[in-house]
């Protein structure tokens, strides 16, 4: 049932142990204060399990954190960011990225923002603080990154494209515009990656919070991860045009700024791409004699595809926006059905279907 409702076995409790294995390696170093410049490279040992032998378990036993700090115009410590990396080799046979990391060596970043001087002379001892007093938000964290690796070493592989779009949406030039942000926020959750791991980070957080089949109702109309998928199902064209034109001020068209967006966007895809597609020595002798690597005929075909839309930016934009709203629905349903796997049964009747048209009150 965990693999169908898509939360490997254990992982909540691998979540957990990293998170206390970190706090034990972070509190043995000896860093003071806190600058830009400040980072740590620490390797472990530990003991991770996920999954199980029925299906496919992964067992973790070295760890590399990467930590790191940026300094932000805010009065207190948060967390920026956590990442999994992943290593992948290109296959130019069927475009694909290959992940050949040894299984047992897990690779994941932490990222903390801290106040600038104006605010506070941020200390190491800060950060523990602020890591031990939101244990919640970094186990889930956690967690999170452990399903990419668990999902790595399931299927070792994904497309080349996929892995573009990723990164041309992470990437993407915001122009400042809050609206845009949000916009790509949805972009970036949508994408196959993010969306296998929800399922896992939310179950952790029910593990922790103590969430059975009484209280789950309550508890996944509040969790930020529903709201971001309800916001997905509902998101539309003009709410993100409006937004443009209300932050603009009438200072540029919407259009303009899409166009821009859409444009970094593609130049960011096609150069993950092509990092990946071909090396110097395929380049060079491209510009020496103009002879075509399998790599330079596959970039040309993607970017004649990322440039469909350059002169109608707005019908790229309503397409994303559509496959947003089929997304979010699908994940609705998907993250529903954690009450599945949550602990004491009740005598409340069918909650998914509750929640099903509570969140689709047309249906009923």
């Amino acid at each position: 049932m965990n693999e169908e409702v898509g939360v490997p076995k254990n992982i909540e409790k691998a979540g957990e142990k990293l998170y206390h294995v970190i706090l034990t390696e972070l509190k043995k170093t000896s860093v003071d204060e806190i600058n830009t410049k400040t980072t740590l490279d620490l390797d472990f040992n530990t003991n991770l399990v996920i999954g199980n032998k029925d299906n496919k378990q992964l067992t973790i036993t070295d760890v590399n954190l990467q930590v790191d700090f940026s300094e932000l115009n805010h009065d207190k410590v948060v967390l920026l960011s956590a990442g999994y990396n992943p290593r992948p080799e290109i296959d130019k046979e069927r475009w694909l990225l290959i992940n050949d990391n040894d299984p047992k060596e897990l690779f994941v970043r932490l990222s903390f923002g801290y106040p600038d001087s104006d605010f506070h002379n941020t200390e190491f001892s800060d950060i523990i603080n602020y890591y031990e007093t939101n244990s919640l938000q970094i186990i889930s964290s956690l967690t999170h990154e452990l399903k990419h690796a668990y999902d790595f070493y399931v299927k070792p592989h994904e497309t080349l494209k996929d892995f573009s779009h990723y990164m041309g949406i992470t990437k993407a030039n915001r122009y400042g515009i809050q609206t845009v942000n949000e916009f790509l926020h949805l972009l970036y959750l949508a994408t196959k990656t993010e969306i296998i791991v929800k399922p896992s980070e939310m179950y952790s957080r029910m593990t922790l919070t103590g969430i059975n089949k009484e209280n789950f109702l309550e508890f996944l109309l509040n969790d930020e991860t529903y709201l971001e998928f309800k916001k997905m199902r509902e998101y539309t064209l003009d709410y993100l045009v409006n937004g443009i034109r209300k932050e603009s001020n009438g200072a540029f068209s919407a259009k303009r700024a899409l166009q821009g967006v859409y444009v970094s966007m593609s130049q960011h895809e096609l150069d993950t791409a092509s990092g990946f597609a071909t090396d110097f020595f395929e380049d060079m002798y491209y510009q020496i004699s103009q002879a075509k690597s399998k790599g330079h005929e596959f970039l040309e075909k993607y970017q004649e595809e990322l440039v469909k839309y350059q002169n109608d930016p707005i019908k790229y934009f309503q397409q994303q926006i559509k496959n947003l709203n089929k997304v979010g629905d699908y994940m609705i349903r998907k993250i529903g059905k954690l009450y599945s796997i949550a602990s004491e049964e009740t005598k409340n009747g069918d909650v998914i279907r509750k929640i099903y048209y509570k969140a689709n009150p047309q249906t009923k």
